[in-house]
């Protein structure tokens, strides 16, 4: 492995600012906007957010991690791979993760259990630092910290996933499970949503004549929201057969959900989507458009709340 090094923020000034003031000052804005959960909801175990530029998806973002729980000391973050073909999921070979608000801590000594599992390779630093689905949810991670009282940001275990299988996930999900049966670990998952349009080779709903896209765009993806809300892996493996739909973060979920399966995450939580929006609303075959959701898994419910049931979809009034 290569020596002590820092993975620097290679999309800041590109995806978002690299002024540490205005960058910190539009994070705060969207986790002091970010959704709240339902009443009586349990404890937050797990989040999902998306990871495109912060003016496309900075508000749902904000809901994300608005839910940072304060006694959080570990993000196992995962996120899809863009860039490059991967037979295996891969660690970062990064110590310290850079960000224009300072530095994010790599659990190293977590990370270096995980790689002696076997179930995973080194991420070429080249390729870890062009990668932006990790990247993009450190400032969110670092102000969350903030708002919650820490005196720093929990460390991370950045684990990128490119192809994968079922077995693949379910082995994932093992590996991880001692992680996240540790008081102070969070799952968090980097994804977005259907990416509609020529450019991504996707034109699902042209056909449907009586929803302009964008319409039929939001009805495949909550279908894919309330399958995930299930929390069970089939259900998600099917929509995703059924539907073909442009989740990015497919491989991720899926191992979230067998993490629930596994026991690693309580069972008998909850998943619930509290924000929803689109890059741009999709009228034609010309158009293009990414989904951005925020969903917050929670441990079960305090006794008097367990019968609101297993999870909630994002409302009329989300973005």
């Amino acid at each position: 492995m290569a020596a002590r090094r820092v993975r620097v923020a290679a999309h800041a000034g590109l995806w978002y600012t690299a002024n540490p003031a205005a960058l910190a000052a539009m994070v705060d804005e969207c986790l002091s906007a970010g959704a709240s959960l339902p009443a009586g909801a349990g404890p937050p175990v797990a989040l999902v957010g998306p990871h495109a530029g912060f003016s496309y998806c900075g508000t749902v973002l904000g809901s994300t991690y608005k839910h940072l729980p304060a006694d959080c000391k570990r993000v196992v973050i995962m996120g899809p791979s863009h860039h490059v073909y991967l037979r295996r999921p891969v660690l970062s070979q990064a110590d310290v993760m850079e960000t224009p608000l300072g530095r994010v801590a790599v659990d190293r000594a977590s990370v270096d259990e995980l790689f002696a599992s076997g179930q995973f390779d080194w991420f070429d630093p080249d390729a870890d630092e062009a990668e932006h689905s990790i990247e993009m949810h450190l400032p969110f991670l670092q102000r969350a910290a903030v708002a919650a009282g820490m005196a720093s940001a929990p460390s991370v275990v950045p684990i990128v996933i490119g192809g994968a299988t079922a077995k693949h996930h379910r082995d994932i999900a093992r590996a991880i499970a001692p992680l996240l049966r540790t008081p102070g670990t969070v799952l968090a998952v980097s994804t977005d949503f259907c990416h509609w349009g020529r450019r991504f080779e996707f034109t699902h709903g042209l056909e449907d004549r009586t929803k302009a896209v964008h319409e039929s765009i939001r009805s495949l993806d909550m279908a894919g929201m309330s399958a995930l809300s299930s929390l069970r892996p089939d259900a998600f493996a099917e929509y995703m057969a059924k539907t073909g739909n442009t989740i990015c973060g497919r491989h991720p979920l899926s191992v979230m959900l067998q993490a629930v399966a596994a026991e690693a995450l309580p069972s008998g939580g909850a998943l619930h989507w509290l924000a929803y929006d689109q890059s741009g609303k999709a009228l034609g075959k010309d158009d293009s458009s990414v989904s951005y959701a925020a969903g917050v898994l929670t441990g079960p419910a305090p006794a008097a709340a367990a019968a609101a049931g297993r999870g909630t979809e994002p409302t009329a009034a989300s973005p």
